[in-house]
């Protein structure tokens, strides 16, 4: 699914007035996922919850209201003076910036209702352990994000962030049909458990609602750090630095994303969590390293001249923030093992305080670099790598542990 980012940027990147449509592209995205933060979490919420088919119809139930909630708010913002507000007042972009993004936001209305659809009927796909049609799902995402690209791009009449807009949202509507038509064949096959406990509605709001606004939080970062770097010198320049670096970053960072769920599905007791812990720091360290090495050796200055399509003053601004995030798949992966563990007790009010401790220690950490000045993709990147550590200090907090190991995880 990573993919599809330097498939957007190097898109962009093609097009005329590339820099304005690169910035664009980041508020944009940065609005489109926070405006879904309500339906990221469906997949924890399916994949723990649908114990019987009870619990299966009544989280399908609260998925499509969410998803209905998501798209009138994406629609709102688009089509009202709300988008003054949130892209000038808060996002605080510039007025050529901002109006590349007014015709890309309305397009990506339905982005929000896809992913909460197939975010959820994933969760019922892993439950039942036929997770092959998640990644045959994604190849078909990815395939037609390039293909809807492509062809928009090669007419010359669509600017770059309205192209991005078109393949962002044809490939998640396509991926989430797909993934709903397996999803539909598997559920008329499936045999629940006897004897389960049916998840009431009570629970699923207890469950559901903190995971929600942890990741709502959580996704204030990207406006966050959009909003940081229009505070600072060049901002163009480092909103373009920054869209770059995060292409190839996120790359490193998404296998991490997909940990929680293999905690859920697989954790056995204490005798499994030290295996689960362990392939969760090897992913990390081994992606950090990787990270060092492509800095260290030049290879992530060359991924954004050649693949992305970025200047070379662009591409020189993204390898420092690259650089500086290097720490954050290792991060990811040991927070991913908390929270699975933590989703999988039901305790999602930790994780809650996670995310609230993050985002605090984020905007200390963007307020610090905007005092001193600092160049805005190093601004951005600490900033982000320093509220990651303080939302993990959290999470380890909440499994009551005195330090990493086999007992990590601790009853």
């Amino acid at each position: 699914m990573a993919a599809e980012a330097p498939i957007c940027t190097r898109t962009v990147n093609s097009l005329p007035d590339h820099r304005i449509q690169t910035a664009a592209y980041l508020g944009l995205f940065a609005m489109a996922l926070f405006i879904e933060s309500p339906v990221i979490d469906l997949l924890g919420t399916s994949t723990t919850l649908s114990v019987d088919r009870s619990s299966f119809d009544r989280v399908r139930r609260f998925s499509f209201l969410l998803m209905a909630w998501c798209g009138l708010v994406h629609l709102a913002v688009a089509t009202t003076p709300l988008f003054d507000v949130v892209f000038y007042g808060v996002l605080k972009l510039p007025k050529e910036v901002g109006e590349a993004c007014r015709a890309p936001l309305l397009v990506m209305v339905p982005w929000s209702p896809a992913i909460g659809l197939r975010r959820h009927v994933q969760g019922l796909l892993i439950r039942r352990g036929t997770t092959a049609a998640i990644g045959q799902g994604t190849v078909l995402r990815v395939a037609t994000i390039g293909l809807v690209a492509w062809g928009l791009s090669a007419t010359g009449q669509v600017s770059g962030a309205l192209v991005a807009a078109w393949a962002l949202s044809a490939s998640v509507v396509v991926e989430a049909a797909f993934i709903y038509v397996v999803g539909m064949r598997t559920l008329a096959n499936v045999e629940w458990p006897e004897g389960a406990t049916t998840t009431t509605t009570a629970d699923l709001l207890r469950f559901h609602i903190p995971l929600t606004v942890s990741t709502m939080f959580m996704l204030t970062s990207m406006p966050l750090v959009t909003r940081s770097m229009n505070s600072l010198p060049d901002s163009i320049l480092s909103m373009n630095g920054w869209q770059v670096s995060m292409t190839l970053a996120f790359l490193f960072r998404t296998m991490t994303f997909a940990l929680p769920e293999v905690v859920i599905a697989n954790y056995r007791g204490r005798d499994g969590s030290g295996l689960l812990f362990r392939f969760c720091l090897t992913i990390g360290a081994g992606l950090s390293g990787a990270m060092v090495l492509m800095s260290l050796a030049g290879w992530d200055t060359a991924f954004f001249r050649y693949v992305t399509g970025a200047d070379t003053e662009t591409a020189h601004s993204a390898h420092q923030a690259f650089f500086a995030s290097s720490l954050l798949p290792l991060i990811g992966a040991l927070a991913s093992y908390a929270k699975g563990v933590l989703t999988l007790r039901k305790v999602t009010t930790s994780r809650l305080a996670a995310t609230i401790v993050s985002l605090l220690a984020l905007f200390a950490a963007l307020q610090v670099g905007i005092w001193s000045n600092w160049p805005g993709v190093l601004v951005g990147a600490l900033a982000v790598t320093v509220s990651s550590l303080a939302e993990l200090g959290v999470l380890v907090v909440s499994l009551k542990v005195p330090g990493f190991g086999a007992n990590f995880e601790k009853t």
